[in-house]
């Protein structure tokens, strides 16, 4: 709520402290012949190992006998070994090579999913053979190691069944295994990837996997609730990664090669965040050689100073030498007595492990019989916050049906293969709301079949009308197959699905996405009217081109009835471009008497570009006395849209998301630019922005470069809470390059009241190329405007020849309406460089009292300058223009003070599909004085200035808060430079953490 309701406040303070922190960043200097104790797993060579934290206090000391192989415990930040001719030897290391993955398809569970991607088999020579897990139906492509050579059926390899042999050396010419620390190594080049779609008949395994997320509540609930989550593994070396394809630093046994996959733990991390959108840090204290005795002896120092939510317990392979059943779970079970008692909130995951390889060189030939009772004590030690993963159990299944050799580099680790079930099993504890249908019929619609009953391969649809003339019941499924083009349209009604419990599904079979092409000007791609329970996923839809068609949606959600919602709507992983009118819209037909609308609506990494109109959109009849909103819950998650180009209108036009008639939205991580560039209209359009809506959330979204258009076009916004909208919050946002506001904020004509919204930790730099200013707020003539917190912002501008308008400042508030009640700016970066002013507050609106308090103003290479009212030419002339301009009863507060900012650059750099955290600009220094220059807003004025700055720093830090949107940190900033995952990620990857 905004706190100009609680100004009362202010005056019942009897003390108010506010200091600047100076002091030079805390350095150390190390013992001499220590290194930096990088965020990796440890090899020494001899010796003890000491670990320090940053200001050079010893963590740990490991004994010579444990300091073969180490771990990094957390916080360390320097490691020395005695004597010095130990030496050091760091792994896992990931090298500098990106994962050649497809994310999305290695995280697809391979007991359900309609594909099999890359199922690894060994084949060494010619007759040699191999068993798939199941028997495929159509074989999709059989690759190398690396997909660089594919190999033709009948020249190079026979299946038969599930079995496939080699006939010729081209399989097996890349094959090498080597001896190595007691094992027989398989090398990555002697994989062979089978791309196939599976035909499960004879399979009865789905019941090793499955939901558990209510065992682990609190995991749970912060997944649901999108909140950070901090997970920690505590393992052996098959847990830090050791022979998947990816890991480097074991240069006597493994070379790193493609395709370079991580860890399942990075996996199952990175499945997480992409299903629940949720920030996800994972820190993998996995070391090489240990027993359970070491968890033991080791896990406080490891996992405690982390404070993780998820703790993941991966012991056993190294305990089948020797270690008792009983000696196991006592370990076991301490360890986690130790964990809760300095992390009570932690949950936990006991990983009951994969079977050794008894038949392969140096697994014992008890080794699979230990396994299994070790599992049996884990289960044992299942309570409230502590479950059991089996992949005991899966493992043997999973052998059974293809055997041990062609899953495992060696008889004690997982290759690839077998180290994606791991993730993919993990993953289904917590992930229940997977759309894909196993109840109704699958249709496939191909280039080759016999355009039959579409029930098969052989018998698959060919066109498009039999998709159409088709009646889908609810569960039922329609795969297209991938890399092809179909031509024309798909079109459903209310006979189709229409129950929100058992969607129809529209997905890709095979490699890529199948294309679905308009080449008419009077159809849409999809469309859905009056139905519900629709998922579509990995598919594209291309239309005729926005020349040449108007009117005309890619994927158009329709509804003409009078009251109720259409629910559990889906579109995942999907591309739309070239369409005349809008990419992707839900939209309630424009009549008084259309109550209906959409609700649970999930829009997932998605793109659209090149349509006319306007990007995603929903809309429905809206006037100033409309009480409700047609669509309720709605979520646009890891989207770029880009390239809309709007046209010439009386009306502004291209827009990138413009969601309207709304309750409860979420738009995050989505790119929005290049908007607009056609538009000739005012009014619009923007990147991103919401209007006639409820208690919207729009957070960790970039928006740039975003035009106004040609002559007579206005705006071209970043960001936008505008007519009608209440109860809302833009966060963590990063505007830049925008011809109109970073942050618009305002009522048009004819609205709903905007009322209680708020704008923090957000970041705009030289935006307002061509009209108004960064923020600008306005409200038309006969409307509510009222209640406005804006805190810690940071707002950089400089002057642009384009931009002409007198009110040019770096925060305006506009002269048109003259009713803008409850503003309030706290603790925000204002400034500007080439005599633009700070602020314009026209006269009109004083007697309202915008309240300005904590905020600081820079003018950069020119004096002082803004408008309250009255022309202010310093920070005390200000603070005399108002009775809220930076004082607080007596006391001065506010800053005039070079805030240097750091790499401030034009254009500024573009930020997705990165993470926050590794933006560059507009970071602080030590010397800022905006470090811990900022109000305490929660003790002062009642206000929760949330849990993080832009960056994801907790705050506030070292005892006070920043100023502007970044909050500093003594020492690296929470995961900077540790973004390890691919390019759609927001997953911090930290193997062993030794960054204060």
């Amino acid at each position: 709520m905004a706190v100009m309701k609680h100004y009362h406040r202010y005056f019942l303070m009897s003390l108010f402290s506010f200091f600047y922190y100076l002091g030079a960043f805390a350095q150390c200097l190390p013992a001499p012949g220590a290194v930096a104790a990088n965020a990796h797993t440890i090899y020494y060579a001899g010796g003890s190992c000491t670990f320090y934290d940053s200001l050079c206090n010893p963590l740990l000391t490991v004994p010579p006998s444990e300091a073969i192989w180490s771990c990094a415990p957390a916080k360390a930040r320097w490691a020395l070994v005695n004597p010095l001719s130990g030496g050091y030897y760091e792994f896992p290391n990931y090298t500098n090579q990106t994962q050649q993955i497809d994310v999305r398809a290695y995280l697809q569970p391979m007991w359900q999913s309609d594909t099999i991607f890359n199922e690894l088999v060994l084949l060494t020579g010619i007759n040699s053979s191999a068993r798939l897990m199941f028997r495929p139906s159509q074989i999709l492509s059989i690759k190398n190691f690396d997909g660089s050579k594919t190999f033709t059926e009948g020249i190079d390899y026979t299946i038969d069944g599930n079995n496939i042999t080699q006939l010729s050396n081209k399989i097996s010419e890349t094959y090498a295994a080597q001896a190595g620390s007691g094992l027989w190594n398989t090398q990555h080049s002697s994989w062979t990837n089978i791309t196939y779609i599976p035909d499960r008949s004879d399979w009865g395994g789905n019941g090793l996997f499955g939901f558990r997320g209510d065992q682990l509540p609190n995991t749970m609930a912060k997944l649901q609730q999108q909140q950070p989550l901090v997970i920690q593994a505590l393992g052996m070396s098959l847990t830090a990664g050791l022979n998947v394809s990816g890991f480097a630093g074991d240069p006597n046994n493994f070379t790193p090669n493609a395709p370079y996959m991580h860890s399942y733990i990075e996996l199952f991390g990175e499945a997480l965040r992409r299903h629940f959108g949720t920030p996800v840090t994972v820190y993998n204290s996995s070391c090489g050689g240990k027993t359970a005795a070491w968890a033991d002896q080791y896990c406080q120092a490891m996992v405690n100073p982390n404070q993780p939510d998820l703790v993941i317990i991966d012991m056993g392979m190294n305990d089948i030498w020797g270690t008792s059943n009983s000696s196991f779970k006592t370990s076991i079970q301490n360890c986690i007595q130790k964990i809760k008692a300095g992390c009570p909130q932690a949950e936990f995951i006991l990983l009951g492990n994969m079977l050794p390889d008894i038949t392969g060189t140096g697994s014992p030939a008890n080794g699979a019989s230990k396994m299994y009772g070790f599992l049996e004590q884990l289960k044992s030690l299942e309570s409230p916050g502590v479950i059991c993963f089996d992949m005991t159990t899966a493992s043997d299944t999973i052998y059974r049906r293809k055997g041990a050799i062609h899953c495992t580099a060696n008889a004690l680790h997982p290759n690839d293969y077998l180290a994606r079930w791991y993730a993919q099993g993990l993953s289904a504890l917590f992930i229940t709301g997977d759309p894909v249908p196993n109840t109704g019929k699958t249709y496939y619609v191909n280039t080759s079949g016999s355009n039959g009953d579409g029930l098969s391969i052989a018998t698959a649809w060919t066109t498009l009308s039999k998709v159409n003339q088709a009646v889908l019941l609810p569960g039922d499924t329609v795969l297209f197959e991938g890399g092809k083009t179909f031509t024309g349209n798909i079109e459903l009604d209310q006979n189709d699905g229409n129950d929100p419990n058992r969607p129809v599904y529209f997905s890709s079979y095979g490699i890529g996405k199948a294309i679905i092409k308009t080449t008419v000007q009077n159809k849409c791609g999809f469309q859905a009217t009056n139905t519900q329970g629709i998922t579509l996923r990995n598919l594209e839809f291309q239309g005729p081109g926005p020349g040449n068609q108007a009117g005309k949606d890619g994927v158009l959600f329709y509804t003409t009835l009078p009251t109720g919602y259409l629910s559990n709507i889906y579109i995942e992983e999907v591309i739309v471009s070239n369409f005349g009118y809008c990419g992707i819209r839900f939209y309630s037909d424009y009549s008084p008497n259309v109550k209906a609308g959409f609700k649970d609506v999930v829009i997932d990494r998605c793109e659209v570009f090149q349509c006319r109109e306007n990007g995603i959109v929903t809309i429905g009849y809206d006037d100033q006395n409309t009480t409700s909103y047609q669509h309720y819950n709605i979520q646009v998650k890891n989207t770029r849209v880009h390239h809309i180009t709007g046209y010439a209108s009386n009306q502004h036009k291209g827009s990138g998301i413009v969601l309207s008639q709304a309750d409860s939205v979420l738009i995050e991580r989505c790119e929005v630019f290049e908007t607009g560039l056609g538009n000739t209209a005012c009014g619009g359009p923007g990147g991103i922005w919401v209007y006639s809506a409820n208690n919207v959330t729009i957070q960790f979204c970039e928006s740039h470069h975003n035009s106004s258009g040609g002559a007579g076009g206005c705006d071209g916004l970043g960001f936008d809470l505008d007519g009608g909208t209440s109860n809302s919050v833009i966060q963590y946002c990063y505007s830049h390059d925008n011809d109109g506001p970073g942050f618009l904020l305002g009522n048009f004509w004819g609205a709903r009241p905007w009322k209680n919204n708020v704008v923090r930790y957000n970041i705009s730099i030289n935006d307002a190329r061509t009209n108004n200013s960064p923020v600008t707020l306005f409200t038309a003539p006969g409307t509510v405007w009222e209640e406005l917190d804006f805190y810690h912002n940071t707002v950089y501008v400089s002057p642009s020849a384009a931009n002409n308008s007198p009110q040019f400042s770096a925060f305006q508030m506009t002269d048109f309406g003259n009713s803008m009640n409850g503003v309030a700016c706290f603790n925000n970066i204002f400034q500007t460089t080439g005599g633009i002013p700070l602020l314009n507050i026209p006269e009109v609106f004083t007697p309202q009292k915008p309240a300005f308090f904590g905020n600081l103003y820079w003018s950069s290479g020119a004096p002082f300058s803004l408008r309250y009212g009255v022309l202010c030419n310093s920070l005390e002339q200000f603070r005399n223009a108002g009775t809220l301009c930076e004082k607080i009863g007596s006391l001065a507060v506010g800053l005039e003070a070079d805030p240097l900012l750091q790499a401030i650059q034009s254009p500024a750099p573009t930020l997705f599909p990165y993470p926050n955290d590794s933006l560059g600009i507009a970071r602080l220094p030590v010397n800022s004085p905006c470090v811990n220059g900022g109000l305490n807003l929660p003790n002062i004025f009642g206000l929760w200035p949330g849990e993080q700055d832009f960056w994801g720093t907790t705050i506030p830090q070292n005892g006070g808060y920043d100023v502007g949107a970044f909050e500093y940190k003594t020492g690296p900033i929470v995961g900077v430079n540790q973004f390890e995952q691919s390019a759609s990620s927001k997953i911090s990857v930290i193997h062993n953490p030794s960054n204060d």
